[in-house]
């Protein structure tokens, strides 16, 4: 698979409050949250991305741990990351057309992510 939109990201949300008399605003960090992360791959594979959709369809939410590698142009590692208590907020198949007008079919899955570390 590989990243469609966005690699691993979140933000920390700035919470503004008032100094204990209330004449300062300051800011302090509030909660963390992960950005979604867009996964695609070609080709007919493993119905194990549409199961996984189609039971967050059906309300069985299954929370899993995703690794991924990010490689260079040839192959090599450049980096991994742990997403943890990932779950599909959309799938779709696509089909596209390659350099010489071949048409192939890519899968892409997007993931809510609760957690991230390096790998």
């Amino acid at each position: 698979m590989e990243f469609v939109e966005g690699g691993p990201g979140g933000v920390i949300e700035a919470v503004s409050y008032r100094d204990g008399a209330g004449t300062v605003i300051a800011m302090a960090p509030g909660l963390p949250s992960w950005d979604t992360v867009t996964l695609r791959r070609t080709g007919a594979g493993s119905p194990a991305l549409w199961k996984w959709w189609k039971a967050a369809v059906d309300g069985t939410v299954q929370r899993r741990t995703v690794l991924v590698r990010l490689v260079d142009d040839r192959g090599g590692p450049m980096g991994a990351w742990t997403l943890k208590g990932c779950w599909p907020t959309r799938w779709r198949l696509v089909e596209r057309t390659d350099r010489q007008g071949e048409s192939t079919h890519v899968e892409e899955v997007t993931l809510a992510v609760e957690d991230v570390d390096l790998a």
